[in-house]
């Protein structure tokens, strides 16, 4: 028996500018206050490439990406056309005592991509579930508990993930995490080695660039934390859940600071921006540790992990990022952004610090100078409202120039993952845009006043 799914459709479409109040009804109604207190609750009618349609037709530049997941840009046509395609030969999905062939293809792909001594993938169905996955490996493969991570550090919001998290503001009030965690500083061989020598360490985890502020890793501090962990019978993870598949100007990032991983973790871009999809690459013998014996090859599993779906997205996308040059494509509009950065950086005293690679990449706001009620203003607002500042620039953006984009958490980072498929049209014209808005802030009251006003209904004044 076939049912009719038009009445559906028909609901999807009639009830779309209802998004936010839905929301608001059923899921998260302090989200939806925060869209409508910084006037960015526009309901987007369609996605298409780095755009989003408002509800009048306006354009919006997607500089988000959804923190890098729609990384082919939305509704990328190839991946979808791809699923629709893998749909229609009805393949079977999910059995749990078989598997299928997209896995094992998308596998293979992913591993070629992959340093050589990773020879495994485990498939997971998020970037959280996949950090989770590597600490399992790592207190298996070593027999050990203690696991190392980096202060602003970001690895996902599942409680293994949350347990590596560096971030503080995530923790507050959900109780106990993982024992055994230890937060050192990033970028800092010396205590890293400290550590390690206690001999009690299964695995040290950190990215290659930390998400939250876009920190970028020294030059050599990569390579050698592989080194001290392997000296040190502990396990080296990577998170590139973000920085993976050609963001930063090579296919991993990795390979910019010869790094050595024994697990690498995958996710966002994996998904092609359709379908949520993580994947752990490891060594054999974490592999062979978690799966011993016959008895034990069910021992970590994950029912949603190797789904049809899921790998047909990351075997289109791995297609699609390798016929379309994505990863050549990165690096050079990665390098304009950065020309561009540096000459408003010597125009706008406000823009205090540029960093990141390839297309993932922020800049630090500074204050403007506003006089001594300005300075008084500004104190309120940094004591009461933290991470407010860069809103000065980040809804300007999108107000007045149709450009997404999001404030890194409670600082004045403003932190920019546009689609690898961004152009030199789009590179120009955000530019443009970020210049008109620094120098308004600098030349006129209305930012400051906007942001005073945000703060002053935020804390009920």
């Amino acid at each position: 028996m076939t049912i009719s799914m038009q009445p559906l459709l028909d609901e999807v479409r009639n009830r779309h500018g209802s998004c936010h109040d839905l929301h608001a009804e059923h899921i998260n109604p302090k989200m939806m206050t925060v869209l409508r207190l910084m006037g960015i609750d526009e309901a987007f009618t369609d996605a298409h490439g780095c755009y989003l349609k408002g509800r009048d037709g306006k354009r919006f530049l997607d500089m988000h990406s959804g923190e890098g997941a729609t990384s082919l840009g939305h509704n990328h046509p190839d991946v979808a056309q791809f699923l629709g395609s893998i749909v229609e030969m009805g393949l079977p999905n999910m059995i749990q005592l078989n598997c299928n062939v997209l896995s094992g293809l998308l596998a293979e792909r992913l591993l070629a991509k992959a340093p050589p001594s990773l020879k495994k993938a485990y498939f997971t169905s998020s970037g959280g579930e996949a950090v989770d996955s590597a600490i399992k490996f790592a207190r298996v493969a070593t027999r050990r508990n203690r696991i190392l991570y980096c202060r602003q550090s970001f690895h996902g919001l599942t409680l293994g993930a949350l347990s590596v998290c560096g971030d503080d503001e995530f923790r507050e009030g959900v109780g106990p995490l993982l024992p055994h965690t230890t937060r050192i500083e990033f970028n800092d061989l010396d205590q890293l080695r400290a550590e390690l020598k206690k001999g009690d360490v299964a695995a040290f985890i950190t990215e290659p660039i930390q998400g939250r502020e876009v920190r970028v890793a020294d030059r050599d501090y990569l390579a050698g934390a592989g080194r001290l962990c392997r000296d040190h019978g502990a396990l080296f993870i990577l998170d590139e859940i973000q920085t993976g598949l050609g963001r930063t100007g090579t296919f991993f990032a990795l390979e910019q600071f010869g790094a050595e991983p024994d697990i690498l973790t995958v996710s966002k871009a994996l998904s092609g921006g359709l379908v949520p999809v993580g994947a752990v690459l490891m060594r054999q013998r974490v592999f062979d540790a978690m799966y011993s014996s016959l008895e034990r090859c069910y021992v970590h599993h994950s029912t949603f992990g190797s789904n049809t779906l899921a790998m047909a997205a990351g075997l289109a996308t791995l297609e699609v990022i390798e016929q379309q040059g994505l990863v050549a494509n990165s690096k050079a509009m990665g390098l304009r952004i950065r020309a561009g950065l540096e000459r408003l950086k010597t125009k706008h005293k406000m823009l205090a610090d540029i960093r990141g690679l390839g297309l993932m990449f922020a800049i630090e706001i500074g204050k403007p100078k506003c006089g001594l009620l300005g300075d008084l203003k500004w104190g309120m607002i940094e004591k009461l409202s933290q991470g407010l500042m860069p809103q000065m620039v980040v809804i300007p953006l999108f107000k007045d120039h149709g450009i997404l984009s999001m404030v890194s958490g409670f600082n004045n980072v403003i932190k920019f993952i546009p689609p690898m498929i961004l152009g030199e049209t789009e590179v120009d014209y955000f530019l443009s845009a970020l210049d008109q808005v620094l120098g308004e802030c600098a030349t006129t009251a209305r930012p400051q006043e906007l942001i005073y006003d945000i703060a002053r209904r935020r804390i009920g004044i």
